[in-house]
């Protein structure tokens, strides 16, 4: 099995642009052979440190975007 996780960036007006162009990479992408599935996920926490993730504290929900808005996208397949 092979996930790679890509993150990406675009600026907060681009935004309903960059989703309708991340629906129709995944819809091609799902066509693959091998492709178990693919998926977008718009940023909606960050955590606040390493040590908070080291000691089991919940992440901080981000209330704002300043400039741009993050996604990432595993991609999951087989052999």
């Amino acid at each position: 099995m092979f996930h790679e996780i890509c993150i990406y960036e675009a600026k907060v007006d681009k935004q309903e642009e960059i989703e309708q162009l991340m629906r129709e990479v995944a819809a091609f992408y799902k066509e693959q052979d091998g492709v178990i599935d693919v998926v977008y996920v718009k940023r909606t926490h960050r955590q606040k440190d390493f040590n908070a993730v080291k000691n089991g504290e919940p992440p901080v929900e981000l209330t704002r975007y300043v400039g741009k808005v993050t996604y990432r996208a595993p991609l999951i397949t087989t052999n």
